[in-house]
């Protein structure tokens, strides 16, 4: 009997150093000593066992001033960071260590002495209680001060915390249903044994549902960067386009210049004419706007007309003489322009009189540079607080173009604001020059 009670008591400070190993290893990360899962299997029962030892000795202030050193020393040893930084969550271990025995104590105390086990067990008992409300206790503080990438999104958070929450809930109704336990030792000890599981079970299912967060935003991420590829691509294929035709255009030139020349030498002037005239109409065509002294603006807005006029829309650009972009790369504003283009276009296409409208101009003394985008739409647009809702068919690409531009806005000090005024939806960008 004792044999077994000394395996449980070891399982338990087994799962208490992984509780302080995976919150330390949360935010700063573990010593690339400890990277490797043996290393950190070897740590782990380690001090494990060495916890285990001092309690055998059953001395209260002993056991207290060892577990204050065992946990300061091995948070020093495994964590990364500042000395400031690993004392601030030995800290924050402490006060989750005695904060959920405290805890238990004060709400579940009187359902801990109803014997359920054999007097012998029920100390035991109560220690599993208390680490598993300090797992939930762990748990709720990565999720309120999380690292972005490993953050579950509240809807899945609130999914997982009914898994320990109802842990508990059967732990102790199981107490309050006076069950004489005395006279089955065996079902006593199978019953511990499934506490035990149920314990280790709820951390596996929060390794589950953070592996599950981390490859959604992973996937995510993948479909932002493929999106933004198209975009760009698309849009270097249009400069490309342009180059051609244009090197196609001078070629051209130097085998007509020849041609005329021998018309005019054999006095052929009607030739010549119809030549003219055909260069003529060919130079218009191959002729573009210029909207501003940026090569790559001026092309994607010419791209953007041509596209616009394809699908018989309104087009009307305005760009303020003496704008510019300042310092923001080149493939930015291919996915900036792109990217919000793109939208106006898909809502303006489904209008019969649709239209696009874009303005770009310098503000405060030409310290931020403004691009608005304005098109028509129909229909009715879903808000979710300061976000639209997609109504695209394909659910799983929603706002990934509007989410590329806010990031770029991010990254240039600049913001993204987009309202509806009417039936005229407008994307207002502003950049920090």
């Amino acid at each position: 009997m004792e044999g077994k009670i000394y395996i449980i008591n070891y399982l338990v400070c087994v799962f208490d150093v992984y509780l302080m190993y995976d919150f330390v290893s949360y935010y700063e990360g573990v010593k690339s000593n400890f990277e490797k899962r043996y290393s950190r299997i070897c740590i782990i029962l380690l001090t494990a066992l060495a916890v285990f030892g001092v309690n055998l000795l059953n001395n209260t202030v002993i056991n207290l001033c060892f577990t204050l050193i065992m946990n300061l020393l091995f948070i020093c040893l495994v964590m990364n960071g500042s000395s400031l930084q690993k004392f601030t969550h030995f800290l924050i271990v402490l006060a989750v260590q005695y904060g959920g025995e405290f805890l238990t104590t004060i709400i579940f105390g009187s359902s801990l002495e109803t014997g359920l086990l054999h007097p012998e067990y029920n100390g035991l008992f109560a220690v599993i209680i208390m680490k598993l409300v300090m797992f939930v206790l762990f748990t709720i503080i990565k999720q309120i001060v999380p690292k972005e990438e490993n953050k579950l999104d509240a809807g899945t958070f609130i999914m997982f915390m009914t898994v320990p929450v109802a842990s508990l809930g059967i732990m102790f109704s199981i107490g309050c249903l006076d069950i004489d336990f005395a006279i089955m030792p065996l079902k006593r000890g199978i019953l511990l044994a499934f506490y035990i599981m149920l314990m280790g079970g709820n951390a596996l299912v929060y390794y589950a549902f953070q592996r599950y967060g981390i490859t959604q935003q992973k996937i995510h991420l993948q479909k932002k960067m493929i999106a933004e590829q198209k975009i760009e691509l698309r849009h270097y294929q249009q400069v490309e386009n342009i180059n051609r035709r244009n090197a196609e255009f001078h070629h051209d030139m130097c085998h007509y210049l020849k041609v005329i020349g021998n018309l005019a030498e054999a006095d052929q002037n009607k030739e010549i004419l119809s030549i003219l005239n055909q260069l003529q109409v060919e130079f218009s065509e191959a002729q573009k706007n210029f909207y501003c002294s940026n090569a790559i603006i001026n092309t994607i807005l010419n791209e953007e007309s041509e596209e616009a006029k394809a699908k018989k829309l309104s087009f009307d650009i305005y760009v303020e003489p003496g704008f510019h972009t300042g310092n923001v790369l080149e493939a930015d504003l291919v996915s900036i322009l792109g990217n919000l283009y793109k939208n106006a276009e898909e809502a303006a296409v489904k209008c019969d009189r649709g239209f696009i409208r874009i303005q770009m101009f310098m503000q405060n003394e030409g310290k931020f540079a403004v691009i608005k985008f304005e098109n028509s739409f129909t229909g009715e647009l879903l808000q979710e607080g300061d976000h639209f809702l997609t109504t695209k068919e394909e659910k799983s690409d929603h706002g990934i173009g509007v989410e590329r531009v806010k990031e770029l806005a991010e990254r240039y000090h600049g913001r993204l604001i987009q309202t509806i005024d009417g039936r005229v939806f407008q994307s207002v960008l502003v950049l920090a020059i």
